[in-house]
């Protein structure tokens, strides 16, 4: 991450890099939750985080979640073999979509 940062700041503006660039995570993607509608936003950005800070008291998620989420994402075992079996299948997936197309 810090060579990634070093890299936008010797961009062409990259001194507005911390304003500008977000990291959104969400759980229905990432681990197929759809419908927890749980997530994080990291930003250096002051204006967008007080923005959100004034909403997020009406969307906060329950704490049981919080807590049930966190021991997911504690169990590292779980996490390695979670994350190995989905690359697995979006390979899969992927080879399998790319044939079908190459024989059109």
């Amino acid at each position: 991450a810090h060579l990634l940062q070093q890299e936008v700041q010797a961009m062409e503006g990259g001194d507005l890099a911390d304003d500008l660039v977000h990291v959104v995570f969400g759980f229905s993607k990432d681990f197929c939750a759809s419908g927890l509608r749980v997530g994080c936003l990291h930003s250096k950005n002051a204006a967008l985080n007080k923005a959100l800070d004034n909403i997020s008291y009406f969307n906060s998620t329950p704490c049981p979640l919080q807590w049930s989420l966190s021991q997911l994402l504690s169990d590292r075992q779980w996490m390695q073999h979670y994350l190995q079996e989905n690359k697995r299948r979006l390979l899969e997936a992927y080879t399998m979509l790319t044939s079908k197309w190459s024989d059109c």
